[in-house]
């Protein structure tokens, strides 16, 4: 199929593919509980963005303009309470939203998406030494926690964002809003405090003491 097949088909099916990859996110609790119904009708319309930003690049036959859209998007998602780890799972859902929907032969947009997800990883600045390690660490902390982890995927991309921005109140309001709204009893609040404590643990000596402070010490 040709860059322009491909491209009108996305652009016809885009509230198709939109909906079913919101509905997906939606699918865990934390999105309605954070943001609700009106979070998720703007969450719709960026997915669309997603769909249209892909398309440009398909046209472009330039893959940077979706990585460089991914990066500004991280940027702005942050003020509304989101993370890095969010912005490539919704890539990855508007991916297999793709597949659902029988998109025909959409590989060179699944690339894109691809180039997207990886675009978010931290290559360069504060978080970069932490990043780098992210796929080996968050596999040695999911065995060492074993079922008491609690959203670590979630969890740790928040700490690299706040790591990255040298600002602990993206990471602090997230664990804030888990432990008012989402835990939902003793035992979750329990499987909380031991990610944090196993974050803390890994994390806190390749950052300033006072940004460590900051991130993990009691509210």
């Amino acid at each position: 199929m040709s860059a322009a097949s491909l491209t009108t088909e996305l652009e016809t099916k885009i509230v198709a593919l939109s909906r079913r990859c919101i509905q997906a996110m939606y699918e865990d609790p934390f999105w309605m509980a954070r943001f609700g119904e009106r979070g998720r009708r703007h969450a719709e319309q960026d997915s669309e963005f997603h769909v249209k930003y892909i398309a440009s690049a398909l046209r472009a036959d330039d893959v940077a303009l979706f990585e460089n859209y991914a990066r500004w998007l991280r940027g702005v998602l942050a003020s509304r309470g989101m993370c890095s780890w969010h912005l490539s799972e919704s890539f990855r859902q508007l991916a297999a939203a793709m597949h659902a929907e029988g998109v025909a032969e959409p590989e060179p947009a699944l690339a894109v998406l691809d180039a997207g997800r990886a675009a978010l990883h931290y290559q360069t600045g504060d978080a970069a030494p932490l990043a780098v390690q992210s796929t080996t660490t968050l596999g040695a902390l999911r065995d060492r926690l074993g079922e008491d982890s609690y959203r670590l995927e979630e969890l740790w991309s928040f700490l690299l964002d706040s790591v990255d921005r040298q600002d602990a109140s993206a990471f602090r309001g997230h664990v804030d809003f888990l432990s008012r709204t989402l835990v939902a009893d003793e035992a979750e609040r329990l499987k909380l405090a031991r990610t944090l404590s196993a974050l803390q643990a890994l994390a806190a000596p390749h950052m300033p003491v006072e940004l460590a402070e900051r991130l993990f010490s009691p509210a």
